[in-house]
């Protein structure tokens, strides 16, 4: 089988597979050309050469929201367990400075834009307690 477009003012309208010209089996007025196979409609003909239209751009997902003032419980979760553990095991006295920041009983939440936070949050990937990759996930914050 072979692929037609009907052609409307330079215009690929709709294609159409048969053996031949499919011109004596519709309206005499309408315009068909052989195209080749995966053209498209609302394609382009200039009379030698068809050109389909650019592909959509994909959809891109909206940002999800995150709350970067959390909880002391929502920013404690934000760490993996193991992450956690080591943090806590660690003898780095920056790792006892952020444990101090979490463990503080007077502090309701946490601001994750405040520089001290990040700064020490920061320090962890310094001492590869943390990844680049988990130091971003986490400064992020808590998804809603």
């Amino acid at each position: 089988m072979t692929t037609f477009a009907r052609i409307e003012s330079g215009v690929v309208v709709e294609t159409f597979e048969h053996d031949s010209n499919p011109s004596h089996l519709f309206d005499p007025t309408w315009t068909w050309v052989e195209c080749p196979a995966g053209t498209m409609c609302h394609a382009t003909y200039d009379g030698a050469k068809f050109t389909n239209p650019p592909s959509p751009a994909p959809a891109v997902a909206p940002e999800r929201p995150y709350l970067t003032v959390v909880t002391r419980a929502q920013f404690k979760l934000l760490f993996t367990p193991a992450e956690y553990l080591a943090i806590k095991a660690s003898s780095d006295p920056a790792a006892s400075y952020f444990l101090g920041i979490v463990e503080d009983a007077t502090a309701t939440t946490i601001d994750l834009a405040n520089e001290l936070v990040r700064a020490a949050i920061s320090h962890l990937v310094a001492v590869n307690l943390l990844t680049a990759e988990r130091l971003a996930e986490i400064l992020r914050g808590w998804p809603l």
